[in-house]
């Protein structure tokens, strides 16, 4: 099995993702862990005008409401939260 790729929360990201419904916590939960693992998550969007490799995870049902952003970086994921 692979190593995952640690996490760094940036800013108060981990705060304001502990802040989501108890479904979006769980939701968000797996789409970093399948990012963690190499695999991409199941619905995103490249944000090029962000930064390269950067990525908006999108958590249904909140589309709307919650977002997670993601750049790839090698050895580790940077997440925060918009």
């Amino acid at each position: 099995m692979a190593r995952k790729k640690p996490v760094a929360f940036v800013g108060d990201s981990k705060d304001r993702l502990r802040d989501f419904p108890l479904d979006a916590k769980r939701e968000a939960g797996f789409q970093i862990d399948k990012i963690q693992s190499g695999d991409q998550p199941d619905d995103f969007r490249p944000m090029p005008s962000v930064g390269s490799g950067v990525m908006e995870i999108l958590l249904p049902p909140f589309h709307n409401t919650l977002r997670l952003f993601s750049k790839r970086l090698v050895p580790r994921l940077n997440a925060s939260h918009n």
